[in-house]
């Protein structure tokens, strides 16, 4: 059976997609070297690029939807005590994000923005101690709706396809061999945790690095 083909066709308007943002943040220093940081932001996003769908074979790529955010972002550098060793986190949150207009997609309006999650939380330890430095992180990410899900249909998780949350271990390691030698040892998802962004990830992965920075 032949197969029908699909067409696609800019729009002739075709504007790049805005943003305007406001943010209010706070820094803190304390005794002993310890930051943190907060900030909450606000953003309109407008002409934002949807296809619109005309017939059978045929869609349009307009500006046609806007949407609200409004997050949390915070951070955490903390000394543990023993020289050069400090606790570090961060946390992103989104608390609104979802579309407000969407000519296109009338649908999608009041769903929540593709390719974001509604939150990403690390926390971790970093070495500073020289010739030695390095991180060991836990990294955690909600899940997201894919490119094209514009009405949050995908709630699937583990299977090809699918946008799984998960939480993964990092780390990486560096030796300074001089003042622009050094050498680094690195793992990704140190606990060998099968997850899918669409594709499934790779498991447990170690690289090495010799660099020189001249």
């Amino acid at each position: 059976m032949a197969g029908v083909a699909s067409v696609n066709e800019p729009s002739p308007q075709l504007k790049p997609e805005r943003v305007r943002s406001l943010e209010f943040g706070a820094d803190a220093a304390f005794t002993g070297g310890a930051r943190a940081s907060f900030t909450l932001y606000r953003q309109q996003l407008t002409d934002l690029i949807y296809r619109r769908r005309l017939s059978a074979t045929l869609t349009r790529t307009e500006n046609s939807g806007a949407a609200d955010v409004d997050g949390v972002e915070a951070s955490l550098h903390w000394p543990s005590g023993v020289r050069g060793l400090a606790v570090v986190a961060s946390l992103t949150r989104q608390l609104r994000y979802e579309i407000t207009r969407n000519e296109a997609v009338p649908a999608s309006v009041g769903k929540v923005l593709t390719d974001v999650p509604r939150t990403l939380v690390s926390l971790g330890v970093q070495l500073e101690r020289e010739p030695w430095s390095g991180i060991l992180v836990y990294r955690q990410v909600g899940h997201v709706f894919g490119s094209g899900d514009d009405l949050n249909r995908n709630g699937i998780e583990g299977v090809y396809g699918s946008y799984d949350r998960y939480a993964i271990v990092s780390g990486k390691l560096t030796r300074q061999l001089g003042r622009q030698l050094s050498l680094s040892l690195a793992i990704d998802n140190l606990t060998d945790r099968q997850y899918f962004v669409f594709n499934k990830q790779p498991g447990r992965t170690l690289y090495g690095e010799l660099a020189c920075r001249f």
